[in-house]
């Protein structure tokens, strides 16, 4: 047997599915309105989607579909079995003040959004912080329904991700039924309103400088910080380097009490994620997201 890669191929799939996710949108969506400078610069500064984006796209999507089997809908496969859940639907596209939305299916007439992760499902209590861009996205289809109560479905690929070659991961699926209040819903439609009209407006004039009169997006979305140790801390008694979080820590040890530790010298380099991040320059409204 002969087993050899070949990177033609994958070129000529990858390209294919470069070209099947090729949507052009005319009109405003949602999702729009949530990562707006990313919106505008993918209108006004189009760029072929890199090779992870395709293949996260290809998860995703993969996996709504075929959850939405669920719903009667057949993605692909020759023969599909119908298995019907009580109240489960295709979520159907809604124009409500000039925003376009659909969600990805409805709940006993509730928004119901899908989500796949490669990370942890949130522990009880943290589920607002883990989820806040899953939740944000809900609230959005809540408050254009004027319907306060949705669910989320989250899918996560690697549940009890530790690094532990005993415990070893597993997928897990939660699905967590959501109420906002009404301060919620209002706050939110206000939001995406104001929103709309300074993307319009902004889609107006074109221009790269245009951008700065819009939010940022979500941080992750921009890039992340690393950190690079310049100096390492160092112990005057011990004479020797440590390193962090033991060295904020050694002079409260038995063996540490009493020394002098000279605190380690770092730098902040910014990794860029986003396509447009130097036409972007977020860095001018949030300084973390860039080198420091």
């Amino acid at each position: 047997m002969v087993i050899t890669r070949n990177p033609d191929r994958e070129h000529i799939i990858l390209d294919a599915l470069r070209a099947s996710f090729d949507e052009v949108r005319r009109d405003i969506h949602g999702s729009d309105l949530l990562s707006v400078r990313l919106a505008y610069f993918s209108r006004i500064m189009p760029m072929p989607l890199t090779h992870s984006e395709i293949l996260y796209f290809l998860a995703g999507r993969g996996h709504e579909e075929v959850f939405a089997r669920l719903v009667g809908v057949q993605a692909g496969a020759s023969e599909v079995k119908t298995v019907k859940v009580p109240g489960f639907v295709a979520g159907e596209q809604r124009f409500k003040h000039g925003i376009s939305y659909r969600p990805d299916f409805r709940w006993d007439g509730r928004p119901t959004e899908f989500k796949t992760r490669r990370k942890n499902l949130a522990k009880q209590g943290e589920e607002a912080l883990v989820y806040n861009t899953y939740l944000e996205q809900l609230n959005e289809y809540c408050a254009l329904d004027e319907q306060p109560k949705g669910v989320l479905v989250v899918f996560s690929l690697l549940e009890g991700r530790s690094n532990d070659p005993l415990n070893p991961t597993h997928p897990e699926l939660a699905i967590y039924d959501v109420v906002f209040s009404p301060g919620d819903l209002s706050q939110m439609l206000d939001t995406i309103i104001k929103r709309k009209t300074a993307f319009e407006e902004a889609l107006e004039a074109g221009t790269v400088e245009a951008a700065q009169s819009l939010p940022l997006c979500s941080a992750w979305k921009c890039g992340k910080n690393r950190k690079e140790v310049v100096k390492p801390a160092w112990c005057v008694e011990c004479m020797k380097e440590l390193a962090e979080p033991w060295a904020s820590k050694h002079t409260k040890t038995k063996g540490g009490a009493g020394h002098t530790v000279t605190p380690e010298q770092v730098k902040w380099n910014y990794e860029p994620r986003c396509k447009w991040y130097v036409f972007c320059r977020p860095q001018l409204v949030d300084p973390m997201r860039g080198s420091r």
